[in-house]
């Protein structure tokens, strides 16, 4: 969804859970400030790790839904990107 809804226009930013980028959305023409927070499933992790990490992932998203300030970007949406390699 990332590769074919937006073009990333260069890196603003980054933290601890993952980076930020300015974006056009191909549709609309407007500039987005996307944030991409990394999440794998390896194989060889253990079950109780990986439910570990995503809701880590999960209590991110939840806490920028929420987060209403004249200081932070507004929070529109999320979702989970599955296709890795269009992003490469």
């Amino acid at each position: 969804r990332l590769a074919s809804e937006f073009v990333l226009l260069r890196k603003l930013g980054h933290g601890a859970m993952g980076s930020v980028f300015l974006a056009r959305h191909r549709l609309d023409g407007a500039q987005y400030a996307v944030k991409i927070v990394p999440f794998f499933a390896r194989p060889s992790q253990p079950a109780h790790a990986l439910a570990q990490e995503a809701e880590r992932v999960l209590r991110e998203v939840q806490a920028l839904s929420r987060l209403n300030h004249r200081n932070v970007c507004r929070y529109y949406n999320a979702w989970v990107e599955t296709d890795w390699a269009s992003l490469a």
